[in-house]
Parts: structure tokens; C-alpha cells; sequence
């Protein structure tokens, strides 16, 4: 059977989401569990100019903790917008997953409860937001 994981972002992170196991294993994820993995970045968002504190995990650093052997990761919006990243993307450049802004966690408002942001020299190159669903194959 082929390993790998998808992890469902249900309302906010506050509360926790599940990563769900190809197998049928659940595994919980909290905010407390990613903190203990998070880093922190100031940057401008790519919507309003101001800047934010996001406090964040590396997307490569969740692959490699939550399905290590996964050759990529795609990333799924509330809208059905999706963007693949390969190994080799995760590896090179600076992809977070943002799940504070400004020191709380992010409302769906705001484009949470989690978002995609690629960074170059601490500014925005893309965002992606309004996650809900990370699928590692």
C-alpha cells in the first residue's frame, strides 16, 4: 500500500486537526505540538502591505516529521485551489505554513487558519491561505 498522509485542517488550529494516515492511523496535531517546531518571520503580506509576525513551521519540516517518506506535498484551499510541491521545492526554498499572525492564531477572516507563504529576503513572493487540507504523496 502506497505510505502517506493527509492532513485536515477542520476550523481552527487552535482546537487541533488530524493528519490521517493513508492506512486509516490518525495522528493529532495541536497548536501547542507545531510551537514546539515553529520559528517566527516578520514580512509584509502579499494582500495589504502591512507587516505581520507570523509564527510558522517549515512545510519541509512537516513532511519530514509527519510523512518522511513522501516525494511531495500538495496544499488545499477552502476553494478548491490547489498548488504540488516536489522534494526538491520543499528542500530549496523557504516555504512556511503560517499559523499565527501578530501573535494569535489566524481567523478564517483574515485568510486562516493556516496559510502557505513563499519568502525571499523576508518579503512575500506568493501566499497561499485559507488551508484546510495538506496531502502528502
Amino acid at each position: 500500500m502506497k505510505k502517506g498522509a493527509v492532513l485536515l485542517i477542520l476550523g481552527s488550529l487552535l482546537f487541533g486537526f488530524q493528519i490521517q494516515v493513508v492506512n486509516g492511523i490518525y495522528k493529532d496535531v495541536n497548536l501547542s505540538m507545531l510551537k514546539k517546531f515553529s520559528k517566527t518571520v516578520i514580512t509584509k503580506s502579499a494582500f495589504d502591505e502591512e507587516r505581520h509576525k507570523y509564527t510558522f513551521v517549515f512545510l519541509d519540516k512537516i513532511r519530514n516529521i509527519y510523512c518522511p517518506f513522501s516525494k511531495k506535498i500538495t496544499v488545499c484551499a477552502y476553494d478548491d485551489y490547489k498548488v504540488t510541491f516536489t522534494l526538491n521545492e520543499l528542500k530549496k526554498k523557504n516555504i512556511i505554513f503560517a499559523f499565527m499572525e501578530d501573535g494569535k492564531p489566524i481567523p478564517i477572516e483574515d485568510k486562516g487558519p493556516a496559510k502557505i507563504i513563499y519568502t525571499r529576503n523576508k518579503n512575500p513572493v506568493k501566499e497561499i491561505f485559507l488551508i484546510n487540507k495538506i496531502i502528502c504523496d
